[in-house]
């Protein structure tokens, strides 16, 4: 029943090479505030079981971040993440 359906794509993708990492502190600094600011594990994995994961989803999660902020640290790492947001809207007719 929907008409007019468009969609777009909004992305954004992060990299860091260790090996050129001048000026690029503040995005360790910024991730390492995310999972800091969590807490403990107790309180990381409720966070994310709150949202909605399994026990075993927030796990995994919460120990792949902490992963993630230990490469940071490693000067000969290159990271690169990408994030993507599908948008899709459309229009009724009554």
């Amino acid at each position: 029943g929907m008409h007019h359906v468009d969609a777009r794509l909004s992305d954004r993708v992060f990299t860091y090479d260790g090996r050129n990492a001048e000026g690029r502190d503040d995005e360790i600094v910024k991730y390492r505030n995310v999972i800091e600011n969590l807490g403990m594990v107790e309180k990381k994995i409720a966070f994310y079981l709150d949202r909605g994961c399994s026990l075993p989803e927030a796990e995994v999660y919460v120990k792949h971040q902490e992963n993630v902020l230990n490469m940071l640290e490693d000067s000969e790492v290159f990271v690169s993440k990408i994030s993507g947001l599908y948008i899709t809207w459309g229009y009724k007719e009554e």
